[in-house]
């Protein structure tokens, strides 16, 4: 257990040490995040001179520079009352002067080459501020963009075409309007051989309809015939296999009843007939098959 709390005892110890790391960060961005937007407001474009803002709270010896606080005494106050609410903390302002040591000239160096890369705010003081040459380089530049325009305008002139049809119409050549009246006459002639194209297809077109028409009405009636055809020959074979039941019945009975000469004579009659009769089925079966395979 107590090993256990040492831990936890080192752990949050770890934690309030990165919480008061990531509160001075914090501060510190915010006050360069504040000296930027001062910068940006304001409307010195020398930075010769500028005042040092010292943190006393954290007692480090980063300085922050503040552009404009010379002539802008009161935006200075207004930005010490958001930067420190207690009343307790004060900060030390403190002014580079010329006759300094070569620390604080660095630093007015490094302030007077930030100074020329901001951009001023105020458009009128910043006209007032310029020196000849800049205003010669912004002359030559207008004049070189004015020229430019002039030509882009006299380009864009001279590609319009005019849009009056009759003026244009009257400027055309010989040569063009007979091309085109050639090209019409191709056209209406292409126009024409397609619509004579379109109506011979039309033509063939009820030609096959009627052909079609005409093979319906002829598949049905011969379908119809087949069918009536095959329900006779069905007829014929059931009679004659009756006629051959019965005939085999009778020669049967003749035999048993009495041996004579004329019935031997009528059983060859009868067997002459069986055999006709076996000949005609089979034709009437072949005949049916033929049928049946033509539909």
């Amino acid at each position: 257990m107590l090993r256990g709390i040492s831990h936890l005892s080192v752990d949050f110890g770890s934690l309030s040490d990165e919480n008061f790391e990531l509160k001075e960060e914090l501060e510190k961005a915010k006050l360069e995040n504040r000296r930027l937007q001062i910068r940006l407001n304001s409307n010195v474009t020398n930075y010769s001179q500028l005042p040092l803002l010292m943190d006393s709270n954290n007692g480090d010896d980063e300085i922050y520079c503040l552009g404009g606080l010379g002539k802008n005494s009161n935006l200075y106050e207004n930005l010490k009352t958001k930067l420190y609410n207690d009343g307790d903390d004060e900060t030390e302002v403190e002014y580079l002067n010329d006759d300094e040591d070569t620390e604080e000239e660095e630093r007015d160096d490094i302030s007077e080459t930030t100074a020329s890369s901001v951009i001023p705010c105020d458009p009128l003081s910043s006209s007032s501020n310029r020196s000849p040459i800049q205003v010669e380089y912004l002359n030559d530049d207008e004049d070189t963009e004015e020229e430019e325009r002039d030509d882009i305008s006299e380009t864009t002139a001279s590609s319009v075409i005019p849009c009056d049809p009759l003026s244009s119409s009257s400027n055309r050549s010989p040569i063009r309007s007979k091309s085109s009246i050639s090209n019409d006459s191709i056209l209406l002639e292409e126009n024409s051989m397609l619509k004579q194209k379109i109506e011979q297809l039309q033509d063939q077109m009820l030609q096959y309809e009627n052909e079609l028409s005409q093979l319906r009405q002829t598949s049905q009636l011969t379908i119809s015939n087949l069918l009536s055809r095959y329900e006779e020959e069905v007829n014929l074979r059931k009679s004659l296999h009756d006629s051959l039941v019965q005939l085999r019945g009778n020669i049967r009975v003749f035999c048993r009843i009495q041996e004579n000469s004329m019935l031997k004579q009528k059983i060859q009659q009868l067997q002459d007939q069986m055999l006709q009769y076996e000949d005609e089925l089979s034709q009437l079966r072949q005949t049916s098959q033929l049928t049946i395979s033509n539909l």
